[in-house]
């Protein structure tokens, strides 16, 4: 987009407020239907109509509700319906390793994540901790962005990360004692930053 273009999609996408001032952090996106607004956050994308008016006293972070909500299907049933043995039988090992380091029973969010505790987020309700076993590897959600993690990191094996994401192939590519105290940093910090 050139100049003039991108300078009108600025100002025609500029907040009256700061977000930021808020509490809120979101970016704001382009759309080719001038009807709608399309922002984003860590968790969603979000598309609503052009105009929306919010009432007083609204939870604008809320106007989307997550998708990712707890729910009653079974852990262990999920677990068992994971195509690949391997990564059924991680699963399992890291479900038992989470509850132990958490001392909560796991529950499902979703269709596909394992988590364990929750917390209110500005988007809504998250587990503290958690993991999915994905096709193509198993995904952590134990990254927090603290420099201890740096040392974890580098000592716990072949990984690959992303913003509170920690990717592995198999378990047994990686040093489960330094996993271990991954989880455990993990679910100090989310107790720090998210009381009870």
């Amino acid at each position: 987009m050139k100049g003039a273009g991108r300078i009108y999609v600025r100002q025609m996408h500029r907040p009256k407020i700061a977000p930021e001032a808020c509490g809120l952090h979101f970016e704001l996106l382009t759309t080719r239907d001038p009807g709608l607004i399309v922002w984003q956050d860590e968790h969603q994308r979000v598309a609503e109509p052009r105009g929306r008016r919010f009432q007083r006293g609204e939870d604008v972070a809320m106007a989307a509700e997550p998708k990712t909500k707890p729910t009653d299907a079974s852990v262990e049933d999920f677990l068992e319906a994971v195509a690949h043995p391997g990564r059924r039988e991680d699963g399992k090992a890291i479900a038992a390793l989470l509850a132990e380091v958490t001392g909560e029973q796991p529950v499902m969010w979703g269709p596909s994540i394992v988590g364990y505790g929750s917390y209110r987020g500005a988007t809504g309700d998250w587990p503290r901790i958690g993991f999915s076993p994905r096709k193509g590897n198993m995904v952590l959600y134990v990254l927090t962005g603290v420099a201890e993690e740096a040392d974890l990191l580098d000592r716990l094996g072949p990984h690959k990360t992303g913003k509170a994401c920690l990717y592995i192939n198999r378990l047994a590519d990686v040093d489960v004692g330094v996993l271990r105290r991954m989880a455990e940093l993990c679910l100090s910090i989310m107790k720090d930053r998210y009381p009870a």
